[in-house]
């Protein structure tokens, strides 16, 4: 480090009370630097760090119905930045032949325009089955007002007097 930095980094009360280290010499285990405690603790100077908070974001429920349509989108826009932590999903089947019914798949799952799945291949609603502890996907972050999308698909209308109901929900962080 030059020494202007230095002068600066110590006016600001960032450098230790020692200023014997050398660069590139070994630094003692277990001692941090004042600076090194600031990087960790802020952004930048005068920049109050970022808080979260972990929320719930709610879907609008589907129902499959006989003559109704297999494929529906359900759309949500908060209007805080989030991070999607786990997206649950949770089906519940009705009438005398549900549980026997079609396949629920997730064919999509869009943070605006960009598609959350690496290819156009459906997944099942299991994979994120409100059981599933950590499915370890890492979803984009939603900026405030932007449209967040699943589309779900049943490979067969259910029969006549048979519902299938489907729930989304998703855990966030929100910023702010």
């Amino acid at each position: 480090m030059d020494e202007e930095l230095f002068e600066a980094l110590d006016a600001m009360g960032l450098m230790d009370d020692d200023d014997d280290d050398e660069m590139g010499a070994p630094r003692r285990r277990g001692r941090s630097s004042k600076l090194a405690k600031f990087k960790r603790a802020n952004i930048a100077p005068g920049v109050p760090r970022v808080s979260t908070k972990r929320q719930i974001l709610g879907f609008p429920v589907i129902q499959f119905t006989n003559g109704g349509p297999t494929t529906v989108t359900v759309t949500v826009n908060p209007q805080k930045p989030v991070f999607i932590r786990k997206l649950v999903i949770d089906e519940i089947r009705q009438g005398p032949t549900a549980p026997s019914g079609g396949l629920v798949t997730i064919d999509e799952v869009s943070v605006g325009t960009v598609s959350q799945f690496a290819s156009d291949d459906p997944v099942p609603a299991a994979l994120f089955s409100p059981g599933t502890q950590e499915n370890g996907v890492q979803f984009d972050q939603g900026e405030p007002g932007t449209t967040i999308s699943v589309r779900v698909s049943i490979s067969a209308a259910p029969a006549a007097g048979d519902t299938v109901d489907v729930s989304i929900g998703t855990t966030v962080d929100t910023i702010g």
